[in-house]
């Protein structure tokens, strides 16, 4: 509406242009109807932090979980075969921490994939009303994500490491069974924890959002309410 009334006003100033004022007058009114978009959206709201952070951890989530069962769908269908062969007896002895770590990878992006949606539904409308409930109860639920997320980096770090140093003796002590269970075991709890450590570091960021917004006196209020 705006650019439209401008442009009928250098309509009518046409006449004006052969002198050095209509010229003037022509291009002031070019920049202004030039110039009216960009003005308009620097007015534009800014987004709420804590609801694009709230989807940006979901949507993160949500890729997670693909990536979960993109790992798992992998693991089981190479463990399905290697299981078959007797001989080298590596293949079948790493098949076993295959099958058994995919089929978690599965299950677990299953899980999530499936309540992710619905939870982002749910703390809109928590947000919506009540602002200081949401940051409350995301809150603490957020450090139970993160000590959730420490607790399985630690097993699946041990677990890595366990199985490297497994392989590596079977492969100086001659012990086929060792090597392909221990290098097996080694590299699906790697995948698992590449994967967890990403979703580990998106909580963290979530969660330094959740506090960086949070009112003052919200924090001794959560911890009461939570720590019953």
């Amino acid at each position: 509406m705006a650019n439209t009334a401008a442009a009928g006003l250098l309509f009518r100033n046409a006449p004006a242009l052969g002198n050095m004022n209509g010229i003037r007058t022509s291009a002031c009114l070019s920049v202004a109807i030039l110039t009216l978009p960009l003005t308009a959206t620097a007015e534009e709201p800014a987004a709420d932090p804590l609801a694009h952070g709230m989807h940006a951890y979901f949507d993160g989530e949500r890729r997670g979980t693909i990536g979960f069962m993109t790992a798992g769908s992998g693991l089981v269908v190479a463990g399905g075969v290697m299981v078959a062969f007797d001989e080298p007896a590596e293949l079948r002895a790493a098949a076993y921490p295959m099958l058994a770590l995919g089929a978690v990878q599965l299950i677990v992006g299953a899980v999530f994939h499936s309540r992710g949606k619905r939870e982002a539904a749910k703390l809109d409308a928590l947000l919506e009303t009540d602002r200081d409930a949401f940051i409350l109860e995301e809150t603490a639920r957020m450090e139970r994500v993160r000590k959730t997320f420490l607790g399985a980096l630690i097993a699946e770090s041990v677990l890595t490491l366990g199985g490297l140093i497994t392989g590596i003796v079977g492969v100086t002590r001659d012990i086929p069974v060792a090597t392909g269970f221990g290098f097996g075991l080694a590299g699906s709890a790697g995948v698992t924890l590449g994967l967890d450590t990403w979703g580990a570091i998106r909580a963290r960021s979530y969660l330094e959002t959740l506090e960086a917004n949070r009112a003052p006196g919200c924090g001794a209020m959560g911890s009461l309410r939570f720590r019953w």
